[in-house]
């Protein structure tokens, strides 16, 4: 879930450049970014207390946030 999730993040950024020359681009970086945000709301949800140590936990909220900041 996290390689899915930086992966989706990667290509909406790489997405980003072009929005400006083709406006359908936009949505499909858009698409991709709420992907990346869902995906890490999943890994957020699996990272419960009985399977990662509270760091782990941590990171995985950090992460989930800085996703769904991006948007």
């Amino acid at each position: 879930m996290l390689f899915n999730a930086e992966r989706a993040w990667a290509y909406g950024m790489e997405l980003k450049d072009g929005v400006a020359a083709e406006p359908r681009k936009h949505f499909h970086m858009l698409k991709k970014l709420k992907k990346a945000v869902s995906e890490a709301s999943e890994l957020e949800k699996l990272c419960t207390p009985d399977i990662c140590d509270q760091n782990t936990i941590y990171q995985t909220q950090v992460f989930f946030l800085l996703m769904n900041d991006i948007i």
